[in-house]
């Protein structure tokens, strides 16, 4: 007998893989996790989780306040009074998963307590309503579902408790509250396009697009905060995002570097928004396969604006993220926006919070003197989306304004949405103004409501007050400049100043011993009025010498002899060139140049002008940005008495210093002077630049600076010397 054909499951290669058939249980377990994941969007069902909590939290709290001699009405049966013990603990198991017949006054006195109390707003309230009827709801069933109601049959209370008609009627009187105090909706002011361009000018006057990372860990960390908030609010206005839908982003919804194959291979980036609000709707809904993938925009470069360039401002900040922050490139699952903690760490794994976002609207658009801080929070979670909005839809020149259907694509609002909802993003918008009146008083009153947008406006021909008007702007403007340039020529007189003295402190002591060979042109005489004169510099027993800033202090204290002293010179030569002796001579200007020698300098008005003196902190600012150790600061301080510092802004060494000078500057240039002199002058004059010795006397030297001129002080006094002051 031919052995029975074994029946062939059609299906066998689906559950091939399976080992053997889940069990009920195991079947159960999966339809409430799905249920449970699938059923609201992941930010919709965390939300309510939150209400949940705080409703939770806030009834065992007031319960155990409550004197138990308290008014009995509190636990009242359809208005007839009872203390019963049972009906106080049925009253603190109100918000249970399971609902009781004290359900929907315990949620009614929760929702009077965050509005009527709290004054929190309607908004709030539709919040807590939604989320303890979504938990009632998906309790036992069907069980709690419909409307409230007592089933005499079972003895039991049935219905969703948010459905009865104590919470719908507070509902009410909360939305009769709301609207006799609200007014006007209380909308997010939009970030326009002039708000992001001014904010970005601030942000860059802080921290240029090419600044380094900084040495100090504060200065790095705000930095750092430039480019994130650069980066959020660029994508922001793009995108039409709300806050905290792109402080989630992660690395692997964003593909960089390709390109338009089909429009000139243009650059773009591919961004995947995956946490827009409402688009678990478009699911439930059954949208077709087209929509469903809606999620993605595709950002060019935006040419000439890099405050409001998404793709541009994302790209720098990941590059810096990647190079200087993290140091290897973002995984996956990175955040783009990770949280920067209270020290300025970046935190990996956690995402920037809503509310420091929000403080960093704030203060952002406070510097940029957008807002003032008495006005700080008209900038909410949906300014970047409704500015980027209404720029496409109202404000863009030309063919770069978008129409209706692009916004409402764009803006991930669905094709059934309340007309309100757009309404509020544009058209408000658009009548508030051109109802707009707040600049009546200008002396030429824009007509905003003539045309649209007041667009009439650019094509009209100007006014006689338009052009008078504008007629005194220039000749305001014009002045203005004149000023500058006059402020711009006393600095570069200034700074011709500054280069004589580097010149010099490094000229030999026989100008005339120099011959330096000069090329075959004809003889050179400078202006007059440009004729700088140097003060004398009094012999201290050292040459002045240029050394280099990269040489170490404690390398380049040398004793010299060398004891002359230079003369005043009259930096207004006259070179002349001498073709049989091969080189050139420097004559000076007979009576057209001036004699003075004295700082501060004589200008051509006859006012006097004081040179801007300036001595260099100690300890140091190397080359890679560090500070030089502490214990080499008296080093640095001896360099400095001996010989200039060009690098950093002394051009004539210390112990040169004309008396002049230090009258004329200020008492803090003084007294740095002064402080300088007190540990020169005893290593040099009284140790003789004997370091060990100065060592063993002083360890002092090895801390700071301000401890060792203290110790010289007190040995000083030990020796009965007089200090003054220069």
């Amino acid at each position: 007998m031919a052995p029975a054909r074994k029946a062939r499951n059609r299906n066998s290669k689906k559950i091939s893989s399976i080992d053997e058939p889940p069990t009920f249980s195991a079947i159960q377990e999966l339809h409430d996790t799905s249920k449970k994941r699938h059923g609201k969007a992941p930010n919709t069902t965390k939300k309510y989780s939150e209400y949940v909590v705080r409703g939770r939290n806030w009834l065992q709290d007031t319960f155990d306040l409550e004197n138990v001699n308290s008014d009995a009405s509190l636990w009242s049966k359809n208005g007839e009074s009872t203390s019963s013990p049972g009906d106080r603990e049925a009253f603190r198991h109100a918000f249970d998963d399971a609902p009781n017949e004290y359900s929907p006054r315990a949620l009614a006195l929760f929702l009077s307590f965050k509005i009527f109390h709290e004054n929190l707003s309607e908004s709030t309230a539709e919040g807590i309503y939604s989320a303890f009827k979504a938990l009632w709801k998906h309790s036992a069933d069907e069980k709690y579902r419909g409307t409230w109601h007592f089933n005499d049959r079972t003895n039991e209370w049935q219905g969703n408790p948010a459905d009865s008609a104590c919470v719908q009627d507070i509902r009410e009187a909360i939305k009769h509250k709301c609207g006799a105090e609200g007014g006007d909706r209380k909308h997010s002011l939009a970030m326009s396009k002039g708000f992001m361009e001014k904010v970005y000018t601030w942000s860059i006057k802080q921290f240029p697009v090419d600044t380094s990372p900084l040495p100090d860990i504060k200065k790095e960390a705000e930095h750092v905060k430039h480019l994130m908030y650069r980066a959020f609010s660029a994508l922001g206005f793009c995108l039409w995002t709300r806050n905290v839908e792109l402080i989630t982003a992660k690395r692997k919804q964003v593909t960089f570097n390709l390109e338009d194959a089909e429009f000139y291979d243009m650059p773009y980036i591919d961004f995947r928004l995956t946490d827009r609000k409402g688009w678990q709707r478009k699911v439930d809904r059954a949208k077709k396969e087209d929509d469903l993938k809606a999620n993605e925009y595709v950002l060019y470069n935006w040419e000439g604006v890099p405050s409001c360039d998404g793709k541009q401002q994302l790209e720098e900040w990941v590059a810096y993220l990647e190079k200087h922050v993290y140091r290897h490139p973002l995984e996956p699952d990175d955040y783009l926006f990770p949280a920067i903690s209270a020290n300025g760490i970046v935190q990996r794994g956690e995402h920037v919070t809503h509310d420091t976002i929000q403080k960093w609207i704030t203060e952002f658009t406070v510097g940029a003197k957008i807002i003032t801080s008495s006005t700080a929070g008209t900038f909410t979670t949906h300014c970047f989306r409704r500015g980027g909005a209404q720029y496409r839809f109202l404000f863009a020149p030309g063919k770069e304004r978008w129409p209706l259907h692009i916004v409402r694509w764009w803006g991930g609002w669905a094709d059934g949405e309340h007309r309100d909802t757009l309404i509020k993003y544009l058209l408000d918008e658009l009548h508030t103004y051109e109802t707009n009146y707040k600049h009546a008083m200008r002396p030429v009153r824009p007509e905003l409501d003539q045309t649209f947008m007041g667009e009439g406006q650019m094509a009209a021909a100007p006014t006689t007050e338009e052009l008078r008007v504008a007629t005194r702007k220039i000749i305001e403007e014009t002045k203005k400049s004149a000023e500058d340039n006059k402020k711009l020529t006393e600095s570069f007189e200034e700074l011709k100043t500054f280069i004589a003295v580097q010149l010099r402190a490094s000229l030999p002591a026989n100008p005339q011993s120099a011959q330096p060979s000069a090329p075959q042109t004809a003889p050179h005489v400078l202006p007059p009025s440009r004729a700088l004169t140097m003060p004398p510099v009094p012999s201290h027993g050292t040459e002045p010498q240029l050394t280099s800033h990269h040489q170490p202090a404690s390398q380049r204290l040398v004793r010299t002899t060398c004891t002359y002293s230079i003369a005043p010179i009259t930096l207004c030569p006259q070179i002349s060139h001498d073709p049989s002796s091969g080189s050139s001579n420097i004559q000076q200007a007979d009576s057209e140049c001036s004699s003075e020698s004295d700082m501060p300098a004589q200008a051509d008005d006859g006012t006097r002008r004081t040179t801007r003196l300036y001595i260099p902190d100690i300890p140091l600012r190397l080359d890679d940005g560090r500070k030089s150790p502490r214990r080499d600061s008296w080093r640095e301080i001896v360099e400095h008495w001996l010989h200039p510092d060009p690098h950093r802004g002394l051009f004539v060494a210390l112990k040169d210093w004309p008396r002049q000078w230090l009258k004329d500057s200020s008492a803090m240039i003084a007294e740095k002077h002064h402080h300088r002199r007190i540990i020169a002058e005893e290593f040099i004059i009284q140790y003789n630049s004997n370091e060990a010795k100065f060592l063993a006397d002083y360890p002092q030297a090895s801390q700071n600076h301000t401890v060792l001129r203290k110790a010289i002080d007190l040995k000083r006094e030990e020796r009965g010397e007089l200090i003054r002051l220069m």
